[in-house]
């Protein structure tokens, strides 16, 4: 198993938005470092597996849904996008099916977790995308990071891809997203995933096998009014003493 080195992605400018009433956050000009893993085991990377913001059973778990339900359900549920562990179909992984068996199953599938266990949302501090299985190169893995902040409409946060060769296909990958600021964005109320066909080294019917989609974040801090007016009061009196001074 061996690391690539991180790409730092600068995304634009998003302008501020409400978040609600009570309060309000801003997404200032990210730069996603993306770093992709690969691993020569289906395995490779089940030791990432922690609690985080959409684990199953977490309270910050609103819902969870996605476009259409795994190709085969009874394997590959829905259920698998975030219960906890990596260990392939034994623990509910996900198939997003790439063109196999009805149509409408294909890819691009779309995965959407809402966030409520703060008020005032969260500031993402990493996203995590664990893929991979026994052969077919069904690890490798491209999705769309869309997020919601503030209970807004979804913005594009990047396309990020991370393909593998290791062992014929016998391998996983892991995406890592992170942030030169340290939060990807705050006030964060939904998170969405659209996972596209990763290439063209796939065999079989192809499609990418997701062990599990992990968000870490903490609560956002909104500072209280009357420390916001202090710090009004506090710049009106400097600016009064620089007149003074002039």
């Amino acid at each position: 198993m061996f690391a690539r080195l991180p790409i730092v992605k600068k995304l634009p400018f998003l302008p501020s938005l409400a978040a609600s009433a009570a309060f309000a956050v801003s997404v200032s000009q990210a730069a996603v470092i993306f770093t992709p893993q690969e691993g020569p085991a289906r395995t490779s990377f089940d030791g990432e597996i922690s609690p985080n913001l959409i684990t199953a059973g977490q309270p910050s778990l609103a819902s969870m849904s996605a476009s259409h339900p795994g190709q085969f359900p009874g394997t590959f549920p829905t259920t698998g996008l975030n219960d906890g562990s990596a260990a392939a179909n034994g623990n509910l992984s996900y198939w997003a099916t790439m063109n196999n068996g009805d149509p409408a199953n294909w890819m691009p599938v779309t995965i959407t977790f809402e966030l409520t266990g703060s008020a005032t949302g969260y500031d993402l501090t990493e996203i995590q995308s664990i893929a991979g299985w026994n052969d077919s190169y069904l690890g490798d893995q491209s999705f769309q990071l869309l997020l919601s902040i503030g209970g807004g409409g979804y913005s594009d946060f990047g396309t990020y891809t991370n393909t593998s060769t290791l062992n014929g296909g016998t391998n996983a990958t892991l995406i890592s997203l992170t942030d030169t600021t340290g939060a990807i964005a705050s006030g964060v109320t939904g998170i969405q995933f659209v996972f596209m066909n990763p290439g063209s080294t796939q065999g079989g019917d192809g499609g990418t096998v997701i062990h599990e989609l992990q968000a870490f974040g903490t609560p956002t801090v909104v500072p209280e009014p009357g420390v916001l007016g202090l710090g009004g009061w506090a710049a009106g009196l400097l600016g009064l003493a620089r007149r003074r001074r002039g």
